[in-house]
């Protein structure tokens, strides 16, 4: 059906326990605490609830750690999935957020 509708609730800025929830007609996904970060998910449909972990490698930078490693090997000056290009266009994207939200770095 076209017309189901889902809602996510969650936030940074309020005190909350931070999981994410996709509510809709069909059921409940809950992405566990720290849904950003997160390491599992459950899934609620017709009132059982199935439990699924999916471990992360590393806090952060992992990947592309793992990235960077895998040019050197291989002789790369860049990664296809992520060009020097890539980087110097967010460099620039975030500096424009910078100077419009007059944000400072400390």
């Amino acid at each position: 059906d076209v017309y189901k509708r889902q809602v996510l609730y969650s936030g940074f800025t309020s005190k909350s326990s931070m999981v994410a929830q996709i509510s809709g007609s069909d059921g409940l996904i809950t992405i566990d605490s720290r849904w950003h970060e997160t390491q599992g998910y459950s899934l609620e449909k017709e009132g059982a609830i199935e439990s699924y972990l999916n471990p992360t490698t590393g806090r952060g930078y992992a990947h592309e750690i793992a990235a960077v490693q895998q040019s050197i090997e291989n002789g790369a000056l860049e990664q296809p999935e992520w060009t020097h290009k890539n980087s110097i266009d967010l460099a620039s994207l975030l500096d424009q957020v910078q100077r419009l939200t007059k944000a400072t770095l400390h």
